[in-house]
């Protein structure tokens, strides 16, 4: 006698539907994989090559650029860009710094050479040449300390910062407060009291500010000293 056939619940028919969706992308990917590897890699690479150095090929400098180029690569306007463009392409990035006039830039550095950018990425603010450390082992240890100590001070250049913002906003309430009472008050003593706790809040925030560039100021001598050992 034949055996009756089970019918399938809805439950079955779903898992078997999902295994072969499964089977049929696993297909897919094999039939994609199977192409030649040489000639994925060599795509790929183009297109990380391409994606990497397009804003390079773009870049243009400033007139401060131009003169820190003659004045210390003795190189004259028309061949300064196109050097300093390929020097871009194999340099590394550093990170960001501020300089003294308080403006930021991002740090590439090759060798010696040193690159300011823009934050854009459109623009060769300053180059520069710093000392250059050639012994390998040395060299190594020396960039992780460097890599190390920059980590150290942009998570300080923040926190003070930071900081900075916050006592700026409660001293303005303050300062603002005082002046109202001085303004009121007919008593001499008073604005005198008023005023003198004025200028002692406003030392404190100059205090702020002179910490801020003062951790700035190190985190530029450390990117600097860093562009000798990468």
């Amino acid at each position: 006698m034949a055996r009756n056939k089970r019918r399938l619940s809805g439950k079955e028919i779903h898992d078997l539907q999902k295994i072969e969706k499964l089977l049929d992308n696993h297909s897919k990917e094999v039939k994609q994989n199977n192409q030649p590897t040489q000639q994925r890699k060599v795509e790929m690479k183009a297109k990380i090559t391409s994606t990497e150095s397009s804003w390079i090929d773009e870049i243009v400098m400033s007139d401060h650029g131009y003169l820190r180029s003659s004045e210390r690569f003795n190189m004259d306007r028309s061949n300064a860009l196109p050097f300093f463009r390929g020097q871009l392409k194999l340099s590394k990035k550093i990170g960001i710094t501020k300089g003294e006039d308080g403006s930021e830039s991002i740090l590439f550095a090759n060798g010696r050479i040193a690159i300011y950018v823009t934050l854009d990425l459109k623009v060769i603010k300053s180059v520069a040449k710093y000392q250059l450390v050639t012994y390998e082992p040395i060299k190594t240890k020396v960039a992780e300390l460097h890599a190390k100590e920059i980590r150290k001070l942009e998570r300080a250049e923040r926190a003070t910062v930071r900081k900075l913002e916050v006592e700026e906003l409660r001293v303005n309430v303050e300062i603002a407060n005082a002046k109202l009472r001085m303004h009121k008050t007919r008593s001499e003593s008073v604005k005198m009291a008023c005023n003198a706790h004025i200028k002692g809040l406003e030392q404190y925030i100059e205090q702020l500010k002179n910490e801020v560039e003062e951790v700035r100021v190190n985190k530029r001598q450390v990117c600097k000293s860093m562009v000798a050992v990468v």
